[in-house]
Formats: structure tokens, sequence, C-alpha cells
């Protein structure tokens, strides 16, 4: 009988153990470009990190430990990427699905658990379903700008040309938030606000490129 016991228990250690390191979880898988600046220069890296359905779970977003994401991989697994992702190299991209996980590990950033994970696999299941934003990173993709030195005064234009109705005036003490690139000459970008959803104030527009400097 105490043979039978420790045979049982032993089954369920093996259990919990490959639990631990086997993880299944449905949720939304984001792609997004890291900024990495060297001096004003940007050299961003594509970087994937998971937040899960279940609400009760710890894991809030995992972190996901991946060197080989690749634009195969966004293409074989996205149904729907947006303009100028690889062209331009910025901005998110999110998709439903089920991940298998391994090797999570845990750190503190912020006075909040970071967690990191090996990606397995990922199946892309046809559900749309918002990203939750949380965390003390929410928007590690986003570029914030000002007015180059010397610029003391621009203008958010309704279109990006010249002679276009002005938007707004900006000055070299406003932060602006970087939308996308519309070309190598011009930005689409947004005033910034903190306290708004996506950190962008009530006025956008067109800005020429060559204007802007990066404050990150």
């Amino acid at each position: 009988m105490k043979g039978v016991l420790k045979f049982l228990l032993l089954c369920l250690l093996l259990s919990q153990s490959v639990m631990a390191n086997d993880n299944v979880k449905s949720g939304t898988l984001q792609a997004y470009w890291l900024p990495e600046w060297h001096g004003n220069i940007n050299s961003p890296s594509l970087q994937l990190r998971f937040v899960a359905d279940d609400k009760s779970s710890a894991h809030k977003i995992i972190n996901i430990n991946r060197s080989d994401v690749s634009r195969e991989f966004i293409a074989r697994h996205f149904t729907q990427i947006p303009d100028g992702f690889f062209k331009y190299k910025e901005g998110h991209a999110e998709q439903y699905g089920m991940v298998k996980i391994n090797n999570l590990t845990v750190t503190t950033e912020c006075d909040d658990h970071v967690y990191q994970a090996d990606l397995v696999s990922f199946t892309a299941q046809p559900i749309k379903k918002a990203w939750a934003e949380q965390g003390c990173d929410s928007y590690p993709w986003l570029i914030t700008l000002r007015l180059k030195q010397g610029i003391q005064e621009s203008e958010l234009l309704s279109r990006p040309e010249q002679g276009s109705q002005s938007v707004a005036k900006v000055s070299p003490q406003t932060s602006l938030i970087k939308i996308k690139s519309i070309n190598q000459a011009w930005f689409y970008v947004a005033t910034y606000d903190e306290s708004q959803p996506g950190l962008t104030g009530p006025f956008s527009g067109y800005i020429p490129a060559n204007r802007l400097e990066p404050v990150n």
C-alpha cells in the first residue's frame, strides 16, 4: 500500500513539474517595435508580449523571450498588420490565440511583477479582442518628440503638405507622441497627455519630420 502511495505522489509531483514548465494560455499576443536609441538614431527591435484571458492569473503581461521574431512569423500568425509596420519599423499589432510557453520567470519593475517566458508555439484564433493596457510600461513602442533645438515654433497641419490648414501651434516645451510615419518627410503626431488613453492629447496633425528630434 505504501508503495502505491509513493507511486501516486511521484506521479503528482511530475505532473506539477510539467505544468510549471509547460503552460498553455488563451489571450492576445502583441508584436511591437521597441525603440532603441543610439544618439538620435533609432534601431528598433521587434518584440512579443502576451496577456492572458484568465482574470485570476497573476501573470498580467508575459514578455516573450524570442530572439528570432521575424517578418515571416508575424505574417504567418497575424491576420491584421498595420500599414508601415515593417516599412518604418514602428507601432504594434495584436492577434488573439493560444500560446504554449515554458521557463516562466518573474522580476520586479515599478513595484510590479514583470513576467518573461519562452514561446513554444502560438495558434491564432479568429477572435477580435482589444488589448488591455496595464503595468508601468503600457506603451513600449511610443516615441516622444519635440522641436529641434533652435526652432521656436511650428504648426500641426491638417494634411501632410506645406500650405495646408493649421490645426495647432507647438513650442519647444510641447511634447509630441509619434502616431505614425506618413513617409520619410512627414510624421503624424499628437500632443502628449499622460492622463489620456494612448497618452495622446487633444491636438493631432502632420508635421515635417526634419523639424523634430526624439526625447526618448
